[in-house]
């Protein structure tokens, strides 16, 4: 059962804004803090806020360190939730359940997202947006945290949710952003782990919100170990960009949200066959393609790892659908993840057609 602390002990701290400044702004700002054993890390966080943040709300899952007591010391009237439900997925949603903003700011807990910057975030949202994204690959932009694996990786899953929604982001997989409250919550996401991040940016292009993307750097975390999973967590967001192209878009205008279009262009109905597809290719499981049978997958596929094999499922499958623009950005994607991997010789397309020879033949086992 989730529990909800509210503390209202008041700081005499000189950077708390004064009342009549709050009374002057038509918006509350809540910042959600997901955050699990990271008593290191929350004090930096805190102590960088700008000084309009109405209220934050610490999402605890179940910290077995000081995270709350060290919140708690240092901004008194911190909101904090225990979440029993596991994941950055659940502890998002309760987050942003239970803020009493109007304006939402989610930023992790570990310091690799600078508070600082959330002024960047907001102003967007002052002018109309209903989201605003961070991006570290626009024009001041960047990380000094991402590996060569994981920008790969990254870059492959952007491509393909540009080509499936029509629609051209810079970032994908990054989870520093501000939203309006109404328009998360009427966007109804059901994620559970890191793969929200993709499933609530997809979800506003479809419903064709008012996006904003900002330059975001990101920063290595302070100290501790990184909960996130290359493969696994790629897996997952990898069959929500599939997913998410091909289930029925809710009805957002019910809401008071922007109305659907009526027809789907052609191009996306196209898109959408793709997607469909590649997910009956691909089953349901975090642990690669086919997990049924390990040593038939073991002798079938030969590619070095599970992103050239994700690169060439793709790229097979837009060959079958004669889509000469996603088959040429899953070859080039294919061929960095074998140089990355160091495998010798450029197989080229003869071992392409091999591989997917090898993908249908563990299809129908």
């Amino acid at each position: 059962m989730t529990k909800v602390s509210r503390v209202n002990t008041q700081t005499s701290r000189p950077r708390t804004r004064t009342k009549m400044a709050q009374a002057r702004r038509p918006y509350r700002l809540t910042v959600v803090i997901p955050a699990r054993n990271e008593a290191h890390n929350i004090a930096w966080v805190l102590e960088r806020l700008p000084l309009d943040v109405d209220e934050v709300v610490l999402v605890d899952g179940h910290s077995t360190d000081r995270t709350v007591e060290v919140a708690l010391a240092v901004r008194p009237g911190t909101v904090v939730v225990q979440d029993d439900a596991p994941g950055k997925g659940c502890a998002m949603r309760k987050g942003v359940e239970t803020a009493t903003g109007d304006f939402v700011v989610v930023l992790d807990a570990d310091g690799s997202m600078d508070p600082r910057e959330i002024g960047r975030f907001v102003e967007p949202l002052t002018r109309g947006h209903d989201l605003v994204r961070g991006s570290r690959f626009m024009a001041g932009g960047g990380s000094s945290d991402i590996s060569k694996l994981r920008k790969l990786g990254n870059h492959g899953l952007l491509m393909l949710s540009r080509f499936l929604y029509g629609v051209s982001r810079s970032d994908l997989c990054y989870g520093y952003a501000a939203f309006r409250r109404r328009s998360f919550l009427a966007l109804e996401l059901t994620a559970t782990g890191f793969e929200i991040e993709a499933q609530f940016f997809l979800r506003a292009d479809r419903a064709r919100l008012s996006v904003a993307e900002v330059p975001s750097f990101e920063s290595p975390r302070h100290t501790g170990t990184s909960n996130l999973h290359t493969f696994r967590d790629g897996w997952r967001v990898l069959r929500t960009i599939l997913w998410e192209r091909v289930r029925r878009q809710p009805r957002l205008d019910q809401v008071g949200l922007v109305p659907m279009m009526a027809e789907q262009p052609a191009e996306q109905a196209s898109s959408q066959t793709l997607a469909l597809d590649i997910l009956a290719a691909a089953p349901a499981t975090t642990g690669g393609i086919a997990a049924a049978s390990p040593s038939r997958w073991a002798a079938a596929v030969r590619a070095p790892d599970e992103q050239a094999m994700t690169a060439a499922l793709v790229w097979s499958l837009a060959v079958k659908h004669g889509d000469d623009r996603l088959r040429a950005v899953a070859l080039a994607n294919y061929r960095e993840a074998r140089r990355q991997a160091g495998a010798l010789p450029d197989p080229g397309w003869a071992r392409l057609i091999e591989i997917r020879q090898d993908l249908s033949a563990i299809q129908a086992y």
